[in-house]
């Protein structure tokens, strides 16, 4: 931007400006994979969609991108930025990163390409191994920003804030409006975040943080991962990037890598599991203390010689350990890899708590001040056996990420979580037996501050091979994308999330299903498919300005 535009909104001059953005509609963000560094997928600030009005969703728009596919690799899960100041003005911005190093940019409100960046291939070493389908090379990184999709604040709410008659301060600048007056350098602690910088990490293993207006590098991108490596997951808080790797793809072991892009030398950290990789379909979670949470294959201390499915707890930026808990009494066989589900983290008094789901079948509880009490076992609370022991990688069992909502209303946190396969017959819930077939499992905190404890609530009807619930309004949406028998696609459910009681379901049909996970914000619901298209679900009687395209 040049000084002359910096000059004048600073002065007195646009009081316009500062005027009009009092008039912004409130407008929230999906800046991540399930939603935020906790992985919550909790739309907190949804109001468009609710219980009443659910059953009025249609495809809005699909829009088809130019990516090139490689294999069974093509779109990342959607992004979300609710009101981003452009250079053409206030827009809300769809964004999603394609396997041949393509980063797209969509206006949300009208399904039009607002950018699209060529990200270069800078590494001088290609691939070692040939692709194949654990392997199939390209971009795999998904895209974030900071934020959280469960923020109680609003764009429109903090911008009437701003004195009229001068605009933004730039002594006092807003949060969350990115200040037009505002450079990269110096690189301080809120320039990214106030910038809307957008992440993600091209094929070459290349950082890239992205002027979310345009596209283009705000600064030089930086080599974060092994080139050709398969990213799974990616994630930020505190300027602190993380991302996981999968599958030992040409050859390097899988590992956990951090990078603090306010440091000066731009050190790479990284912590590798024994064996394995990284369970669940985001990789890691953030407490609100910034320890990150995986679950890996982790040896007990007086046990080096075997492996446990473990939940762990890492420093932020060292990755190193600081404290673990183990799953069950039986080492995993050797060389098995994760599928599983990442744990989620949530606020407590006096503490983070944090749910894991294990091969045993259980659902576990547990204080982040000592994850498995003084002998690494003892959790906090562990439900019955309710879904069937897991012994292989592509088993049944307890998948993707678990969800979690707090009911204001009446003060009741519950949790969702996919499950493919039946439930153990002693656990009392229903069995789908279909080999692609899964199910929604929701639970209830209960219990005191000082014992809480878990309640299975409801069980939903079968799904096809379910992806992860994202919650929004008391409704629990989830994506079936393994194709039914109205579409060879996605299905998108739509379900209560107290009862379970089915509120919607539409299809959409493609030739292969979906990529990723699912984005909601600002009454509108996303995915990517392997067809290299963007699906919009929305209520047509509020997208006046689609329906007259």
């Amino acid at each position: 931007m040049s000084s002359s535009v910096r000059r004048t909104y600073r002065g007195s001059r646009y009081p316009v400006l500062a005027a009009a953005l009092v008039g912004v509609m409130w407008a929230a963000d999906w800046p991540m994979p399930a939603g935020n560094p906790q992985r919550n997928g909790w739309a907190a600030s949804e109001r468009q969609i609710t219980k009443v009005n659910v059953s009025t969703l249609k495809l809005l728009y699909k829009y088809q991108t130019d990516n090139q596919s490689r294999g069974t690799n093509s779109l990342s899960t959607p992004i979300i930025s609710g009101n981003l100041i452009t250079y053409r003005g206030f827009k809300e911005m769809l964004m999603f990163a394609g396997s041949s190093d393509k980063v797209f940019a969509l206006d949300a409100d009208l399904n039009r390409l607002i950018w699209e960046t060529d990200l270069p291939f800078a590494a001088t070493k290609r691939a070692a191994k040939p692709q194949t389908d654990s392997c199939p090379g390209g971009l795999t990184s998904p895209m974030v920003m900071a934020g959280s999709s469960s923020n109680s604040l609003h764009f429109a709410a903090l911008a009437s804030r701003a004195p009229a008659a001068t605009g933004v301060s730039p002594t006092h600048p807003n949060p969350y409006l990115p200040p037009l007056y505002q450079s990269v350098y110096p690189l301080l602690p809120t320039t990214l975040t106030q910038l809307n910088a957008v992440y993600t990490v091209s094929s070459d293993g290349y950082l890239h943080i992205l002027n979310s207006s345009t596209g283009q590098d705000l600064i030089p991108s930086v080599r974060f991962v092994p080139p050709n490596a398969k990213i799974t997951s990616l994630n930020l808080r505190d300027n602190v990037v993380y991302a996981t790797t999968a599958d030992n793809c040409d050859g390097y072991q899988n590992a956990l890598f951090a990078m603090d892009i306010l440091s000066p030398a731009k050190t790479v950290r990284s912590f590798i599991p024994p064996q394995g990789g990284f369970a669940g379909t985001v990789g890691t979670a953030i407490g609100n203390d910034g320890t990150v949470y995986v679950q890996i294959a982790y040896p007990k201390a007086n046990d080096a010689k075997h492996v446990y499915e473990t939940v762990v707890a890492l420093t932020p930026k060292e990755l190193k350990v600081k404290d673990y808990f183990t799953i069950g009494d039986k080492p995993l066989k050797s060389g098995i890899a994760a599928s599983g589900v990442t744990p989620v983290v949530f606020s407590f008094p006096r503490r983070d708590l944090v749910i894991a789901g294990g091969r045993d079948g259980r659902v576990y509880l547990l204080d982040s001040r000592s994850l498995g009490d003084l002998d690494h076992h003892t959790p906090l609370f562990a439900t019955p056996e309710l879904a069937e022991r897991t012994t292989k990688i592509r088993d049944n069992g307890f998948r993707g990420v678990f969800s979690t909502s707090f009911d204001v209303d009446i003060e009741t946190r519950r949790f969702y979580t996919t499950v493919f396969g039946p439930f153990r017959k002693s656990s009392g819930l229903p069995s789908h037996r279909a080999a692609d077939t899964g199910s929604v499992v929701a639970f209830e905190l209960t219990g005191t501050p000082e014992r809480p404890t878990l309640k299975t609530i409801w069980v939903s009807g079968p799904l096809a091979s379910p992806a992860p619930a994202v919650i929004a309004n008391g409704v629990v949406f989830v994506l079936s994308t393994a194709g039914t028998q109205v579409s060879n696609g996605a299905t998108l459910h739509a379900l209560d999330a107290i009862t379970g009681k089915d509120l919607y379901s539409g299809a959409v049909s493609t030739t292969t299903p979906p990529s990723g996970g699912l984005a909601l914000a600002n009454g509108r619901i996303y995915f990517t498919g392997h067809d290299n298209a963007v699906y919009c679900f929305g209520m047509p009687a509020e997208q006046k300005q689609l329906i007259k395209q």
